[in-house]
């Protein structure tokens, strides 16, 4: 243990002092110090604090006080060779009375930086609230923790969720971060043209009955694209400002048509915005998955396996909209509306919660999200009631 480095000198910053002393406290243990006499402990503080400590032990003020009662009180001298003694004097001189005001003030006004992550953000709350000598700690450092949030949309969704607790909230907070940090690493990024013309042209299929929906979003990857495609540089047409109108009327005296790589309307073949991209269905060169030829027929056989991907993912809660109670087979289960999803799907969990479980047969469908593949347990086709009517669908239990 001897080869144990103690703390660097102090600064005699009176801010700093309880995060020297604590590391202090640290090597005294681990280097057996606390085991010697209490003048070999005291040389040692004062040592490895640096010169300017010699001065203030002398100006330090050790008292004779009264230990004990009744019969058995006795007067005792504070002596600078007792450690515990020495550190609560040394205490006393760096930490002056602070501002509560000004304390709670820093708390209060403290928001996640943009470059701060969910971690970093927390620690800092955490060594403010040290000061603010609140009763309520756990509950001041939620509060604040979920209204510092840089992110809008996870602030409203953590304020809307009923008894929420600092841990869930932070518990929460981590996943969300780490998700949108996968989605990035994989790809997932809005800023890029194939990811804009994929966004644009992605088909949502209505689904049999607006009522009716699944508890996660799906979208395949096969269909037609060029009608939402179409209608998408129809819309950002219409709000285009003038000078975008002049270039509109330009372009159609030139009398573009629309590329059969992109999807867009562009002069010459150097400009189209897909050379040199690779297509995410045939992994070829030369065009978007959205003008693909290599799928182009979206009637499936019981053979043909059908893909989906994972276009939003949510996280359960009761307290959010759109959260409706549906029958099937005499068993109530919790689903999310969602009039855009392509299949419905259901929770191994609910399934078995069923009191009459349909027969499971086995299913094409592959299911994938960012985080990657999903598994499916199988498929049933099933009357589920709601609203005192009955509608047939086709489940995937994952």
């Amino acid at each position: 243990m001897s080869t144990l480095q103690p703390p660097e000198k102090f600064s005699f910053k009176p801010e700093e002092w309880p995060q020297w002393i604590q590391e202090f406290k640290r090597f005294r243990s681990a280097s057996e110090l606390n085991q010697k006499s209490g003048e070999t402990q005291r040389d040692t503080l004062l040592y490895v604090m640096g010169r300017e400590s010699e001065k203030i032990l002398q100006n330090l003020e050790f008292r004779v006080h009264t230990v004990g009662e009744g019969t058995d009180a006795r007067e005792e001298q504070e002596v600078d060779t007792d450690f515990e003694t020495l550190i609560s004097k040394f205490d006393a001189y760096f930490i002056v009375k602070r501002n509560i005001i000004h304390e709670r003030t820093q708390f209060q006004e403290r928001k996640q930086k943009e470059t701060e992550t969910v971690e970093e953000f927390y620690r800092s709350l955490r060594s403010l609230v040290a000061h603010c000598q609140y009763t309520d700690i756990d509950g001041q450092l939620r509060d604040r923790f979920v209204v510092g949030l840089k992110d809008v949309r996870l602030k409203e969704k953590l304020q809307l969720t009923h008894d929420l607790t600092l841990s869930k909230a932070i518990e929460v907070a981590r996943q969300h971060e780490q998700i949108k940090e996968q989605m990035k690493q994989q790809g997932f990024n809005a800023s890029s043209d194939e990811a804009k013309d994929e966004f644009r042209s992605r088909p949502h299929r209505q689904n049999r009955d607006e009522d009716m929906t699944s508890t996660t979003r799906y979208t395949s990857y096969a269909g037609n694209r060029d009608e939402r495609s179409r209608h998408s540089d129809q819309k950002n047409a219409s709000s285009s400002s003038r000078g975008r109108g002049r270039f509109r009327q330009e372009r159609d005296k030139r009398n573009f048509s629309e590329c059969d790589r992109c999807g867009r309307q562009h002069g010459r073949e150097s400009e189209c915005p897909a050379r040199g991209r690779i297509c995410r269905k045939c992994m070829k060169k030369g065009h978007y998955a959205n003008k693909c030829r290599s799928v182009q027929e979206t009637v499936l056989t019981e053979s043909e396996e059908e893909e989906f991907s994972l276009d939003s993912a949510e996280i359960e809660d009761d307290t959010e909209a759109w959260m409706v109670d549906l029958k099937i087979k005499g068993t109530d289960i919790k689903f999310k509306i969602d009039s855009g999803a392509d299949i419905t799907i259901m929770k191994e969990k609910s399934f078995e919660k069923m009191k009459v479980k349909p027969q499971l047969r086995h299913t094409n469908v592959h299911l994938t999200s960012p985080a990657g593949k999903l598994m499916t347990r199988g498929e049933f086709f099933a009357k589920i009631s709601y609203k005192e009517k009955s509608y047939k669908f086709r489940v995937i239990v994952v």
